[in-house]
């Protein structure tokens, strides 16, 4: 019967049916574990590319918000001076008020 129980370190008497459920606990323990580690680096790497396509969208969205500015404002002045030049009125600055009192006579 001495070989069926073991002394722990705090005086506790261990029978080998009480050690058969700790070491199935234990088992049980490290693979919620390692499921639980394979499912926390899927979330990280998840989180890492929400990051960056965070970043690609607001690239996407701001770059032609940038490239409009510089090439909308030629491209409108060229378009009102072919729609001037198709109505008759004279383009310069100078001549602006005078030549649409002019057109609307």
């Amino acid at each position: 019967m001495d070989n069926l129980k073991n002394n722990t370190p705090n005086g506790d008497v261990e029978t080998s049916a009480e050690k058969d459920t700790l070491e199935a606990l234990v088992k049980k323990n490290l693979e919620v574990s390692e499921e639980i580690l394979i499912l926390s680096k899927y979330i990280k790497k998840y989180i890492y590319w929400k990051k960056i396509m965070i970043w690609v969208k607001l690239f996407l969205f701001l770059v032609p918000i940038f490239l409009a500015f510089i090439y909308f404002p030629p491209f409108l002045k060229n378009v009102f001076g072919f729609i001037m030049n198709l109505f008759g009125v004279p383009s310069g600055i100078e001549n602006t008020g005078e030549a649409l009192q002019e057109f609307l006579r």
